[in-house]
C-alpha cells in the first residue's frame, strides 16, 4: 500500500498493527470505533514518547560520565545511539524522536563544553599568574642584585606587563585595567624595595649598620615611592629586622670563628707553617669588624716565622716535636692541628704516630713473609673494628682517618693518666697504645708483674719481638727508648719533667700572660708567692690577667676568687725554686727571645701592633662604654701588642687601660657605694678640693656608663664585677636536656645578680637575647612553644624579667612573650596563642578583618576586654600590655577560627568571649571597674576576699605624692586599681583615668601593687567585731569632701 493510503487511513482512525510479507504495514481499518481508536492511538504514542526519554536520559547520562573530559567524543557517540532509536522507531513518528534525542544530546553537549571551556580558562588564567609570580620573583631578586637600572630588570618588567596584559583580555578574570595597574606599581615598589636591601647591605659591608639604616630610611620614606604610609613603615621594618639579624648573625659569627680559629693561632705560633689558613681567618675576622681576632692572627703569623727561623726564640710543644720524621709534612701538621685542638701534648702524639705508621695513611703492619701481621692500618694503626666502628673502613683519606685517630688517643691518654694518678709520660702513654686499654692500664700499675702473664700468649705469638721482656717494667722501658728514638726526648722523664715537690700542676695560661716592664728594664709576666692552705705551698701570680700589679693581699684575694694558681708545692723551698724557673723562661719566651728576630720582622711587628692598637681604640668606642673591653684584650693589649707601639701609642696605650682600671674599680662598687664615692666627691669638689673636682668630672661619663651598663647588660655587669663567669650560650635547636642544662646555668647567674643588684635580672642579654630571638624566628610553631615552654621554667622573678626582655623587642616578641608568661599555668592556651599568631601569618581571614566585621570585632573586644583595666600608658602605647593582651586575644580567636575551619571572616561573638576569658584569666570587679584578676580563674569573691585581707602593712611607705600616707582601708573604699602586670597593680587615687594620680612608694616611683601571692581573708562569723576593719560594702562616701586625702579620719 502507499504512504498515502497508510495517512488516509490513520485519519480515518486505522491503525497498521502488522507488516505484511512483502514488507508493507497491513491497515486494520477500525472506522466503526471512530474517535475512541483515536484517543488510544494517541494514547500508545504518549506511552511510546516517555518510556523512549527515559531509557535515553540514563543512556545519555552514562555516555556523559564516560566521556566528560572529552565533549566531542560524547557528542559522536550520543549521535550513534540517537541514529539507532531513531532508525528502529516507526516511520511516522522518526521526526518527532529525532527532534526529541537531539534536544537531549544538545543540552548534555553544551553543558560539557562549557565546563570544559571553564576548565581550560581556569588552567589559562593559573598559568598566567603562575608565570607571573616567577617573573616577579625574578624581578625582585634582580633588584637586590643589580638594581632596578639595569636591561635584564628592565626586560623583566616588560615580561611582567605583557603578562598582566593578557590577563587583562579575560574580562571574566577581575584583571581590570585599574587592577593591572596597581600590580604592576606594587611589583616595581617590591623591586625598589628590594634594590634598597641590597644597597643597605653594601652600606652594611662598607660603613656600617647606623650609616645602612640611615640610607634606608631616606629610600622608603621618598615621596615619590608611591606607597602608603603602612606599606612605608612595614618595609622599613623589614629593613631593620635585617639589619638587626645581621648584627646578631655578625656579633655570632665572631665568636665562633675566635673559637674554631684558636687551633690554628696554637699552631701559627709554635711555628707550623700555615700561612694559607691564617690569611683565610685574618680576612675572615676583618670582614667580620674583628680588628682584634685579626691581630691576633696576625701576631701568631709573625712570631712563628721567627721561629721557623734560625732564631733562639722561645721554645714550645711544637719544638719539641718538629724533629719527629714525618712531623712537618702536611699530613703531619694537620695531626698536630688536631691534636692540638684535642689537649693532646704533640710530644707525645706525634712520636707514636711516627714509630706506628710515620704519617703514611696507606701503612699495613706486614711480615717477613708478606703476610699482614694484623688488621691494623693508616696513619693510627687502628684495627679493623675500631675502624668499622668510626665509620671509616679502609679509607686512605688523611682527613677521615685523623678525627678517628685523635678520638682513640683522647681516650687511651685519659686511660693512662688515670692508671698512674699524674700527666703520662712519653713511654707510658704508648704502653698503653700499643696495648690497649685493658692490657695497658694493669702493666702501668704493676710494673714489677709478669708481662707474659699480663697481655697473654696471643700477643706474645703476634709480636715474637716482645718474647724477650720478662716484667712490665721491661715493657715501658722498650716503650720509652722507641718514644726517645722517634724525638719524644729523654727516655722515660714526663714531656715537661714535674718541679720538685708539685704536688698539683697549677691552671694558670703560661702561654697568655700580659707583661709588665720592672724598673731595671726586665719584664715579667709571673711576679709571684707562695702561701701556705691545708699543708701545702700554693704558688699564685701577683700579676693580674689584665696586667696589673697586685699587692699581696690583693693576689691572694684574687686566688680566692678564682682558684688561680701557678702550683701547690710539698714545702716553700721548692715553690720558690720553682718560681725562679719559672720567671727565666717567661722572660725568655716575652722577651729576649723576640731581641733575636731580624730588623725586618721587628719592624713588621711594630707595623702591626700600631694597627691593631688603633683598632682596639676603635672597637672600645663602639662598645656600651668608651672604657669597656674584656680582660683578654687587656690582656693581650699589653702583654703581646704593648712591646712593639711607638713612643706615642705607649703613653695612649697606658692612659687607655688606666681608664680601663678606673672604670673596672668603679664597676667592682655596689651601686650604693659608688653614690656615695659620687657624693663625697661632690662635697669635696663644692669645697675647692681641686683635685676633687677633676675626678669628678673624669668620672661623669664613666658613672653614666656604668649606671647604663647595670640597666641594659646587668649580666654583663655581673662578669665584670666578678659575681659570675659568663654562661655558655642556650643551643636551642638541641635535645631538651642540653636547653634545659645551658637554661640552668642562664638561671643561676642571673639569681646571683639580682641578689647583688636588689632586682630581677633577665637570664639574657646581648647576644644571647639576639640568639634566643633569632631561634624564635626561625623555629616552626612547634620550636616556638618548646622554647617558650623551656624558658617558662626559670626561676619566679628571673622568668617575668626575661619575658620582659623579650616583650622589648617588639611586637612580635611581645606576643610571644605574653604567650611564654601563661606557658607554666596555662600551656595549652599558651600554645594557642602561638599557633594562632602564626595561622594569622599564612591567613588574614580567621579574624575578622575587613570593613563593618572588622569594626564589629574591635567593638566587641573592647567591650570584653575594657581599656580601663589598664592605665593610660599601657592603654595609648602600642608596646604596652593592652595592645599586646589584644594581640594575644586575636591569635587565640584566630587558633580557634583554624580549629573549625572558619576562614568567613565574619564576628563570632561566643568564640571572641571565650578568647578573652581564657587569654585573660578572666576579670573582676573593683569600686567600679573592671580589672584582670590576679590569678588565672579568680572569682569575684576570692578577690573581694584578698582585698578584705590587705592590711595597712602591706601598703607600708605607700603615699600620694603630696606625702600622705594611704591606707588599706582608703584602698577598699576610693582607689581604683590598673592593671600592670599580671597579679600586679597600679594604685589610681582620684577618678580621673585621663589624667590619674597614682600611690607612690620609695623614691617617689609609682607603687605597685601585688594581691598574686595573697590569701583572702578568713571567712567571718556573723555580725563583725567593732574592732574589725570596715567592710567595703558597708562603708560610704556619700557627702564627704572630695578632696579628702587617704588616711582621714571617717
Amino acid at each position: 500500500m502507499k504512504p498515502i493510503a497508510i495517512e488516509q487511513a490513520e485519519a480515518r482512525g486505522a491503525e497498521a498493527v502488522t507488516i505484511g510479507p512483502d514488507g508493507t504495514p497491513e491497515i486494520t481499518e477500525m472506522a466503526t470505533l471512530g474517535v475512541l481508536g483515536q484517543a488510544y492511538q494517541r494514547g500508545a504514542r504518549a506511552h511510546y514518547f516517555a518510556q523512549l526519554q527515559t531509557n535515553a536520559a540514563e543512556k545519555m547520562l552514562e555516555l556523559r560520565q564516560q566521556y566528560e573530559a572529552d565533549p566531542k567524543r560524547f557528542d559522536d557517540m550520543a549521535k550513534l545511539y540517537n541514529k539507532d532509536l531513531v532508525n528502529r522507531a516507526e516511520p511516522a513518528l522518526r521526526p518527532a524522536v529525532s527532534a526529541a534525542l537531539d534536544k537531549l544530546r544538545l543540552g548534555h553537549y553544551l553543558d560539557l563544553s562549557e565546563r570544559d571551556f571553564a576548565v581550560a580558562q581556569a588552567n589559562a588564567k593559573t598559568a598566567l599568574e603562575t608565570q607571573y609570580n616567577t617573573v616577579a620573583d625574578n624581578i625582585v631578586a634582580l633588584a637586590r642584585k643589580g638594581g632596578v637600572d639595569s636591561g635584564e630588570y628592565l626586560a623583566q618588567v616588560q615580561n611582567a606587563r605583557s603578562i598582566l596584559g593578557e590577563l587583562g583580555k579575560n574580562p571574566r578574570w577581575g584583571y581590570n585595567p585599574a587592577v593591572v595597574d596597581d600590580r604592576l606599581r606594587r611589583l616595581e615598589d617590591r623591586g625598589r624595595a628590594a634594590a634598597v636591601l641590597s644597597s643597605v647591605d653594601a652600606t652594611y659591608d662598607r660603613i656600617g649598620p647606623h650609616e645602612a639604616l640611615k640610607q634606608a630610611e631616606t629610600a622608603i620614606f621618598d615621596p615619590h615611592l608611591q606607597m602608603d604610609e603602612a606599606e612605608r613603615q612595614s618595609r622599613f621594618n623589614m629593613v631593620k629586622a635585617h639589619i638587626s639579624a645581621r648584627k646578631a648573625e655578625a656579633t655570632e659569627d665572631i665568636r665562633e670563628i675566635r673559637a674554631l680559629a684558636e687551633p690554628t693561632i696554637t699552631a701559627l705560633r709554635d711555628g707550623v707553617d700555615l700561612e694559607a689558613d691564617g690569611d683565610l681567618l685574618r680576612q675572615k675576622m676583618l670582614s667580620l669588624g674583628d680588628t682584634i681576632g685579626a691581630a691576633r692572627v696576625t701576631y701568631a703569623m709573625e712570631y712563628g716565622r721567627g721561629k721557623r727561623g734560625q732564631f733562639a726564640l722561645p721554645t714550645a710543644d711544637w719544638s719539641r716535636s718538629s724533629a719527629v720524621p714525618g712531623a712537618n709534612s702536611p699530613i703531619g701538621q694537620k695531626v698536630a692541628m688536631a691534636a692540638q685542638a684535642a689537649g693532646l701534648p704533640l710530644n707525645i702524639v706525634m712520636p707514636i704516630i711516627a714509630q706506628e705508621s710515620g704519617f703514611d695513611p696507606t701503612r699495613r703492619p706486614i711480615g717477613k713473609d708478606g703476610k699482614a701481621l694484623s688488621s691494623a692500618f693508616g696513619i693510627f694503626q687502628l684495627l679493623k673494628a675500631e675502624r668499622d666502628s668510626a665509620g671509616i673502613g679502609d679509607t686512605p683519606d688523611p682527613d677521615a682517618q685523623i678525627p678517628a685517630g685523635i678520638r682513640k688517643m683522647q681516650s687511651v691518654y685519659a686511660t693512662a693518666k688515670a692508671a698512674v694518678g699524674r700527666e703520662p709520660t712519653p713511654g707510658e702513654f704508648y704502653a698503653v697504645y700499643y696495648q690497649g686499654e685493658g692490657a695497658g692500664p694493669k702493666i702501668l700499675q704493676n710494673p714489677e708483674g709478669d708481662f707474659r702473664a699480663t697481655v697473654g700468649q696471643k700477643v706474645i705469638d703476634a709480636n715474637p719481638w716482645l718474647a724477650g721482656i720478662k716484667t712490665n717494667g721491661d715493657f715501658i722501658r722498650w716503650t720509652s727508648q722507641k718514644m726517645a728514638e722517634r724525638g719524644a726526648g729523654a727516655a722515660d722523664p714526663v714531656p715537661s719533667r714535674p718541679p720538685a715537690g708539685l704536688l698539683e700542676a697549677g691552671n694558670v695560661d703560661l702561654g697568655n700572660r700580659p707583661v709588665v716592664k720592672n724598673a731595671d728594664g726586665s719584664i715579667s709576666t709571673v711576679r709571684s708567692i707562695s702561701i701556705g692552705e691545708d699543708g701545702r705551698e700554693v704558688l699564685i701570680p701577683t700579676i693580674s690577667p689584665d696586667g696589673k700589679t697586685l699587692s699581696d693581699e690583693d693576689a691572694i684575694a684574687l686566688y680566692r676568687q678564682s682558684g688561680k694558681h701557678l702550683g701547690k708545692f710539698d714545702t716553700p723551698e721548692n715553690a720558690t725554686a720553682y718560681a725562679q724557673a719559672l720567671h727565666q723562661q717567661q722572660a725568655q719566651q716575652y722577651g729576649g727571645g723576640l731581641a733575636g728576630l731580624p730588623p725586618s720582622q721587628i719592624a713588621g711587628l711594630r707595623h702591626w701592633a700600631g694597627t691593631t692598637f688603633d683598632g682596639m681604640l676603635a672597637d672600645a668606642k663602639k662598645s656600651i662604654g668608651k672604657w669597656h673591653i674584656g680582660e683578654d684584650d687587656v690582656a693581650f693589649l699589653s702583654g703581646r701588642v704593648f712591646p712593639f707601639l711607638d713612643e706615642k701609642r705607649k703613653r695612649q696605650a697606658v692612659e687607655f687601660l688606666g681608664d680601663a682600671e678606673r672604670s673596672g674599680a668603679l664597676l667592682d662598687l655596689s651601686p650604693d657605694a659608688r653614690q656615695v664615692l659620687r657624693n663625697s666627691l661632690e662635697e669635696a669638689a663644692a669645697g675647692g678640693n681641686h683635685a676633687a673636682r677633676a675626678a669628678l668630672l673624669d668620672d661623669e661619663e664613666r658613672f653614666a656608663t656604668l649606671q647604663r651598663m647595670e640597666q641594659e647588660t646587668p649580666l654583663l655587669r655581673g662578669v665584670r664585677a666578678g659575681w659570675i663567669k659568663p654562661p655558655q650560650p642556650v643551643p636551642w635547636q638541641g635535645s631538651d636536656d642540653q636547653v634545659q642544662a645551658a637554661l640552668q646555668a642562664h638561671a643561676k647567674a642571673a639569681m646571683v645578680v639580682t641578689n647583688q643588684l636588689k632586682r630581677p635580672i633577665p637570664a639574657f642579654e646581648g647576644e644571647d637575647l639576639r640568639s634566643l630571638t633569632s631561634a624564635l624566628d626561625a623555629a616552626d610553631t612547634s620550636g616556638k612553644v618548646r622554647i617558650l615552654g623551656a624558658l617558662a621554667t626559670l626561676p619566679p622573678g628571673v622568668r617575668e624579667s626575661t619575658f620582659g626582655k623579650l616583650h622589648e623587642t617588639g611586637p612580635k616578641g611581645s606576643v610571644l612573650a605574653f604567650a611564654g608568661g601563661l606557658a607554666k599555668d596555662a600551656p595549652d592556651i599558651a600554645a594557642s596563642i602561638v599557633r594562632g599568631r602564626d595561622a594569622l601569618t599564612a591567613e588574614p581571614r580567621f579574624v575578622p578583618h575587613k570593613d563593618s566585621e572588622a569594626q564589629a570585632f574591635t567593638e566587641a573586644l573592647d567591650a570584653a576586654l575594657p581599656a580601663s583595666a589598664f592605665s593610660i600608658g599601657h592603654r595609648v602605647d602600642e608596646r604596652e600590655a593592652y595592645a599586646t593582651m589584644r594581640g594575644a586575644v586575636r591569635a587565640r580567636y584566630a587558633d580557634l577560627s583554624a580549629a573549625a575551619g572558619d576562614t568567613s571572616g565574619v564576628l563570632k561573638r561566643e568564640r571572641l568571649d571565650r578568647s578573652v576569658q581564657e587569654v585573660t584569666g578572666g576579670t573582676v570587679r573593683q569600686n567600679g571597674a573592671t580589672i584582670l584578676a590576679p590569678k588565672r580563674g579568680m572569682d569575684q569573691s576570692t578577690f573581694d576576699g584578698i582585698l578584705l585581707g590587705l592590711t595597712d602593712a602591706d601598703l607600708a611607705g605607700v603615699s600620694t605624692t603630696s606625702g600622705k600616707p594611704v591606707s588599706a582601708q582608703f584602698l577598699r573604699d576610693s582607689a581604683t586599681l590598673e592593671s600592670f602586670a599580671p597579679g600586679r597593680y597600679l594604685v589610681r587615687l582620684n577618678r580621673n583615668a585621663d589624667a590619674p594620680q597614682y600611690a607612690v612608694g620609695d623614691g617617689g616611683r609609682p607603687f605597685i601593687l601585688r594581691l598574686d601571692d595573697k590569701q583572702p581573708a578568713p571567712p567571718r562569723a556573723w555580725g563583725v567585731p567593732a574592732a574589725s576593719a570596715t567592710i567595703p560594702w558597708t562603708a560610704s562616701n556619700f557627702g564627704r569632701d572630695p578632696a579628702g586625702l587617704p588616711g582621714d579620719a571617717r
